[in-house]
């Protein structure tokens, strides 16, 4: 992540479960200035979920969508 923390435009997609949620979105706050972090979307992958049930994504990804979902992130509006 301090790698990319130079680039613009740069959007970050994090895959995993909320133990690697919460420490990739700790990582950018450390990597990245106050109010600069780069959007971030979360495919949830883990075991449990416990953030994306409570979100209302559902507790697992489709496998048969995950490609297309990766492809519109790089087009998403973030929010």
């Amino acid at each position: 992540l301090n790698i990319y923390s130079s680039l613009k435009n740069i959007r970050v997609c994090i895959c995993g479960g909320d133990g690697t949620v919460a420490w990739v979105l700790g990582r950018l706050m450390e990597a990245f200035p106050s109010l600069k972090n780069p959007p971030v979307s979360i495919c949830p992958l883990g075991t449990g979920n416990d953030m994306s049930r409570v979100l209302g994504w559902g507790h697992r990804y489709k496998s048969n969508q995950l490609l297309k979902t990766l492809t519109r992130i790089s087009h998403a509006h973030p929010r």
